[in-house]
């Protein structure tokens, strides 16, 4: 509640259920009579600030929130232009997740930003080096940077109920830290296809995709990611890329592929309300090339689970006619109140040879 005839402003914290708590009171009583009054989060700490504009001037005054109904000082900015008649208006104008003063002259197509000054708050900027190392600095970009972030349009578009994001969600864009020799490496990171899924409690499905960058060697190492349930967030491509060498710029690439199963009676999972999941690789194919182009041995792992987690058969061969195959037997001892589970009881391992 504000007082329009007053700056002191009149807060009861809700409690969740319906009921609000006693009348908080804070200003100093100044009167500010025809002042605009709104409510936003000016400094983007995640607190409701009271923004004050005066119609007749350019003057804009801020109390920020401290979160617990009380609100700071009065802060005033602006030069005093007249700007008698202009709609005034609050929005991020500029993605960076900051609300910036917008004033828009109905006389003409004519629209003034004030871009806030602030800085996203709570980022780490800097980790201290161990073992003699130079610091390490971070460097964030908002996911509205074009330059950092790319949506997905297309094939990879969202369909309901999995939305694209792009929002001033902040992510480290680069890092820098000592190499050991006095120098500095520098990697760059690039990211893509930020999902949601509305209407399931799911939320946030994370990137499709995540580059990241070494300056100095120039090469870059691309992860993909699944974005299904309940293989959300397990990688499913990976690349190493160098621009002119191995195979179109592949040095190597490893693409997995998963199963799931249901911890509760082992068969396979069925996506359903109240199962369990147990997702698990069961095959993965490594690639590589020389930065010539020459193909490489191509090594094929597969696995085998069983209902608690324990890798019973991992088989490792070569395109060349090489195999390895080990097989687990474990004891799982469900009974109450024991609940021992994992213990090795025999481990064999064939060979094949070409």
């Amino acid at each position: 509640m504000i007082d329009p005839s007053s700056e002191y402003a009149y807060v009861r914290m809700g409690y969740g259920d319906g009921t609000f708590g006693p009348r908080i009171k804070s200003g100093d009583g100044a009167n500010f009579t025809g002042i605009n009054r709104s409510l936003a989060d000016i400094n983007g700490d995640g607190k409701i600030d009271i923004v004050m504009q005066d119609p007749g001037s350019n003057y804009i005054y801020v109390r920020f929130g401290n979160g617990d109904g009380i609100f700071g000082p009065r802060i005033k900015s602006g030069d005093g232009t007249n700007m008698s008649g202009v709609t005034r208006l609050l929005g991020d104008a500029n993605g960076d997740g900051l609300t910036d003063a917008i004033l828009v002259d109905p006389g003409s197509d004519y629209a003034y930003v004030s871009p806030a000054n602030g800085k996203i708050p709570d980022l780490l900027k800097k980790v201290n080096g161990g073992l003699g190392l130079s610091p390490a600095t971070l460097t964030y970009a908002p996911l509205t940077d074009n330059a950092t972030y790319t949506k997905d349009t297309g094939a990879n578009s969202g369909t309901y109920p999995t939305m694209d994001i792009q929002s001033p969600l902040y992510v480290t864009s680069s890092v820098a830290s000592g190499n050991g020799l006095g120098g500095v490496t520098t990697t760059n990171y690039k990211y893509g296809g930020l999902k949601a899924e509305v209407g399931t409690g799911r939320g946030l499905l994370g990137f499709r995709w995540i580059e990241a960058t070494q300056v100095e060697t120039g090469i870059t190492s691309r992860t993909e990611y699944r974005q299904d349930w309940p293989y959300v967030g397990l990688p499913s491509l990976v690349k190493k890329l160098f621009p002119g060498g191995g195979n179109a710029g592949v040095l190597s690439q490893t693409s997995s592929t998963y199963g799931c199963l249901n911890p509760a009676n082992g068969n396979a999972c069925v996506v359903a309300f109240g199962n369990r999941y147990f997702p698990y690789l069961s095959q993965s194919i490594e690639s590589g090339w020389d930065l010539n182009g020459a193909a490489l041995p191509v090594v094929t792992t597969s696995n085998q689970f069983d209902s608690y987690g324990n890798a019973t058969q991992v088989t490792v061969s070569t395109g060349d006619g090489y195999s390895k195959t080990t097989t687990h037997t474990y004891s799982n001892d469900t009974a109450n109140p024991n609940w021992i589970l994992g213990r090795l009881l025999r481990s064999q391992v064939q060979s094949i040879t070409p």
